[in-house]
């Protein structure tokens, strides 16, 4: 039998609009709290993106991790997330040591080399009427002009949420959660959580197209592998990756 004959057959489906509703829904609470606290952060001298954190950390990640945790109340009758994701595979050690470095590599292409020559070009054309503030990737270019402790705050926030904590949940919710529950659509599944995950991040429309070269090919492979270790494993790795890769924008003058 084939995977996406026996994950809909196993897994309760969802119409496409409450599919559409769950994976877009923390994403808009997110750019609500995100929109009001961004201009208050960076008035008092820290960069957006420690909005966007806050924004995560009270809004969308409480509301992913609280729905997974009822459903779980729903189906096993207790708050434990033990058995309520179907991609249950283990892979091999070699196709862990193959797969893992291939897909944050090509993450780390998609999400930051052509994000940051492709980004501000689409911003210019489409996005320039948008404020400053709004532009979470301000750090990266507009560094110098904030305080070096805003900095060391916003960036230690950015390893342990952006790099480890907001990973885990989201892989949990969209691809160990939400994505066997579209399993009807069977080989076209994997696009549909790709291009709803891309747009549940409201905050910077500028990279639907780059983060859907990662997202497309990454939740193909989760789907058809059959791991849900596999994304965390993947997104926590890029996730510390490319936060870490911010450090250096502490001394830049």
């Amino acid at each position: 039998m084939s995977q996406e004959t026996s994950n809909s057959k196993t897994v309760e489906q969802h119409s496409i609009l409450k599919s559409i509703f769950l994976h877009l829904f923390p994403g808009l609470l997110a750019l609500t709290f995100y929109c009001l606290t961004a201009p208050i952060a960076v008035a008092y001298g820290f960069p957006s993106m420690f909005a966007f954190i806050l924004a995560m950390i009270c809004t969308s990640l409480p509301f992913e991790l609280g729905y997974l945790l009822y459903q779980s109340e729903q189906i096993n009758g207790e708050m434990s997330l033990k058995g309520l994701f179907d991609f249950k595979s283990n892979l091999c050690l070699d196709e862990y040591l193959l797969l893992v470095p291939a897909l944050v590599i090509w993450g780390a292409v998609c999400l930051g080399f052509i994000g940051l020559v492709i980004d501000p070009i689409i911003i210019n054309k489409l996005f320039s009427f948008l404020p400053e503030w709004f532009n979470v990737n301000d750090i990266i270019y507009n560094a110098p002009k904030y305080p070096s402790n805003a900095l060391i705050v916003t960036l230690v926030l950015s390893f342990i949420v952006l790099g480890i904590i907001a990973p885990l949940i989201e892989e949990l919710y969209f691809r160990g959660y939400l994505l066997p529950r579209i399993s009807e659509y069977e080989s076209t599944s994997p696009f549909i959580s790709a291009i709803l995950s891309c747009m549940y991040h409201f905050h910077t429309p500028w990279q639907l197209f780059s983060n859907l070269l990662f997202y497309w090919p990454f939740a193909h492979l989760v789907w058809k592998r059959n791991d849900l270790k596999l994304a965390l494993y993947i997104r926590v790795i890029l996730g510390i990756g490319l936060s870490l890769s911010l450090i250096p924008l502490i001394w830049v003058e």
